[in-house]
């Protein structure tokens, strides 16, 4: 099964003009898989979606760059994939931790970010998956609530 995968990423990465790449797969699961490609000192992230319903983020990414919202370097795309930075070497970008919910400052920049995103798609022409639906006056209420505790 690996091997497939490989050979499938390969082809995507022949479409973004990638070659001469080593590729290690970082997780596949439900149809999108995610794989760190080095390119001499270079490494960049390819996420391929299998299926079409998770493609939604190749748009979601496009978006994201027109409105001016900061988020991590697509550099380009096919219509199954995406390659962008490898986050691991940003120097503006780092990967989540669960601790990040428990520092305020942080999590306040994480809640500015989506009041960015939210404001700015409300005038875009399409729907942008929205995960914070769940973010309400009650249930921000209680995690501060919670974190005034600890």
């Amino acid at each position: 099964m690996n091997l497939l995968l490989k050979l499938k990423l390969k082809q995507e990465l022949k479409k973004l003009n990638v070659s001469n790449s080593n590729i290690t797969i970082i997780q596949s699961k439900d149809g999108v898989i995610v794989a760190r490609v080095q390119v001499n000192a270079t490494s960049y992230i390819i996420k391929y979606f299998q299926k079409d319903e998770h493609k939604r983020e190749i748009k979601n990414y496009k978006i994201l760059k027109s409105l001016s919202i900061p988020t991590i370097n697509l550099l380009r795309s096919t219509d199954s994939s995406i390659l962008m930075e490898d986050i691991s070497q940003s120097d503006i970008f780092r990967l989540a931790a669960k601790e990040d919910l428990d520092d305020v400052v942080v999590a306040s920049q994480i809640a500015e970010w989506y009041k960015l995103l939210h404001t700015s798609s409300k005038n875009f022409d399409t729907e942008i998956y929205d995960e914070t639906d769940l973010i309400t006056k009650e249930n921000t209420d209680k995690f501060f609530k919670i974190n005034r505790k600890h």
